[in-house]
C-alpha cells in the first residue's frame, strides 16, 4: 500500500509540472485556456484525493494490525 501512495504522489508531482506547462502555453482563445487549465487541476484534485483516502486506509490497516509508527504516515503526508 505504501508503494501505491508513492506512486500517487509521483503522479501528483507529474499532474502539477503539467499544470505549469499549461499555464505557460499558447490557446487560440481563453475558453480554451481556461478549460485545459481546469482539465489538469481536476486531474490533481482526483488524485489528491485518492492519496488522502489510501493514506487513511494505511492507518486503519495498521491500527488493525497493532502497528503504531507515526513517521510512515508523515513522510506520506508531505
Amino acid at each position: 500500500m505504501i508503494k501505491a501512495i508513492e506512486r500517487l504522489i509521483e503522479m501528483i508531482e507529474a499532474a502539477e509540472e503539467a499544470l505549469a506547462e499549461a499555464k505557460e502555453a499558447s490557446y487560440p482563445d481563453d475558453d480554451t485556456k481556461r478549460d485545459v487549465l481546469d482539465m489538469h487541476q481536476n486531474q490533481i484534485n482526483s488524485l489528491e484525493f485518492a492519496r488522502h483516502d489510501a493514506i487513511k486506509g494505511l492507518q486503519e490497516a495498521m491500527k488493525e494490525a497493532g502497528i503504531s509508527e507515526p513517521g510512515i504516515i508523515a513522510e506520506l503526508m508531505r
